[in-house]
């Protein structure tokens, strides 16, 4: 990070998933991570499997995850038990605030 021509302004670390083929009936979505607060975060979008952000689900609806633990839910819009979605979505996660280097992530997973 930095102001050379080489070097990127601001950095963005974020990974996204690969298309996950989702069971008939309400989702749970969970997160395994440690080093989260008010200046660490997790921002949690879902999209279709054609990188398409459901709208319900990304941007401004996202969910943040502020909570270290084991099977911390992802709740989006005060839901966690998710209904409606496709029959395949991928998952997108940006670590985002002033501590986003702290976040140790690992593990994703839904039931």
């Amino acid at each position: 990070e930095g102001a050379g021509d080489y070097q990127r302004k601001k950095t963005v670390s974020s990974f996204l998933t690969s298309s996950v083929q989702l069971e008939p009936g309400p989702r749970r979505f969970f997160v395994n991570a440690d080093g989260l607060g008010e200046e660490a975060t997790l921002k949690v979008e879902l999209l279709d499997h054609h990188l398409r952000p459901l709208p319900q689900y990304s941007s401004d609806n996202a969910a943040i995850v502020r909570t270290n633990g084991f099977q911390t839910p992802i709740i989006w819009n005060g839901q966690d038990r998710l209904k409606d979605l496709p029959a395949r979505v991928r998952t997108r996660v940006t670590f985002e605030g002033k501590g986003n280097q702290n976040i140790r992530f690992a593990a994703l997973y839904y039931r």
